[in-house]
């Protein structure tokens, strides 16, 4: 009687092992880390209100990897790249999706509506393209730890559709699409005059208050190419 309730045990417990394995090996196949990368733009919508606009997309990073979204107005033609930043903002991942929103257009001192480029008075040696480039890039410094051992194990197709590289050869993923949007036109009640800086006292640098006053979302002129993450 002994015998045979030892040997049950047995045969029990060896279920018990196998099941357990099978699970672990489900477990190993559904793992996140393992997924395809992915980053693309939905969609690049007007939302009815002067220049402003609604982009979202799909991304398989983790929760509150932050993205950064801008449209760019190229000129053409031109022997080298030519562009002017229209805006730049952040999106924060969340569930798979992202959203920015983007303001393309200004109001310059006189109430007109107009784009960064032209407020600034700058003199362009091509005209300005019919579409705007909107690009969802994931910055070097937002990447999640091991984040370009997960790229570079990637097919080809995949690489060469997202991977770039900046001059220093650090590794970041890019999406665009590129959406037709009219030069500005109309005009709104002409901006508060901007109260002159107060005097510095010392030379410490003064904080950014905000995401609009970072160094990278001050750029409104075309930038050189190498500007540019390339």
């Amino acid at each position: 009687m002994q015998t045979n309730l030892r040997s049950c045990y047995r045969q029990f417990a060896s279920l018990l092992l196998l099941l357990a394995i099978a699970l672990c090996t489900s477990c190993t196949a559904i793992n996140p880390n393992t997924a395809s990368v992915e980053l693309s733009i939905r969609q690049a919508q007007a939302t009815g209100r002067p220049g402003a606009y609604v982009v979202t997309g799909n991304t398989s990073l983790p929760d509150e990897t932050r993205i950064t979204v801008t449209a760019i107005r190229d000129f053409e033609p031109a022997e080298t790249s030519i562009y002017a930043i229209l805006d730049r903002q952040y999106a924060v991942v969340q569930q798979g999706t992202w959203q920015a929103d983007l303001n393309l257009w200004q109001p310059a001192p006189d109430g007109r509506f107009q784009e960064s480029w032209q407020i600034s008075g700058l003199s362009t040696p091509a005209d300005p393209a019919a579409t705007v480039t909107f690009l969802a890039t994931l910055d070097p410094a937002n990447q999640p730890a091991g984040f370009r051992d997960q790229v570079e194990a990637e097919d080809d197709a995949t690489q060469a559709s997202l991977v770039r590289f900046t001059t220093d050869g650090e590794l970041y993923l890019e999406a665009s699409r590129q959406v037709n949007v009219a030069l500005p036109s109309g005009r709104t009640a002409p901006p508060e005059p901007t109260p002159a800086a107060a005097p510095r006292t010392s030379g410490k640098p003064v904080e950014p208050t905000s995401d609009r006053d970072q160094p990278w979302s001050k750029t409104d002129a075309p930038l050189r190419p190498d500007q540019r993450l390339q």
